[in-house]
């Protein structure tokens, strides 16, 4: 039997603006820069039994995101 479990966590923090082309649309931007950290875990069933494998994995994240805004 396979059992497969995955545990993460993401920090993220962001910094963003934005500009009013007229007084019904804008556009803008924002820069993330963040940390992932993810575990996964494996049941693997072997001729001598039941084992557990985990794995780490860290990352990095960079996002430069662009945004268009309509105002009502």
């Amino acid at each position: 039997m396979n059992d497969l479990a995955v545990h993460g966590i993401g920090i993220v923090p962001f910094a963003g603006l934005e500009y009013r082309l007229t007084d019904y649309f804008g556009i803008g931007g924002q820069l993330e820069l963040g940390y992932l950290w993810a575990k996964t875990e494996v049941d693997v069933e072997t001729p001598l039994g039941n084992n557990r494998m985990t794995e780490d994995t860290n990352g990095m994240i960079l996002a430069i995101l662009l945004s268009a805004s309509v105002y009502f």
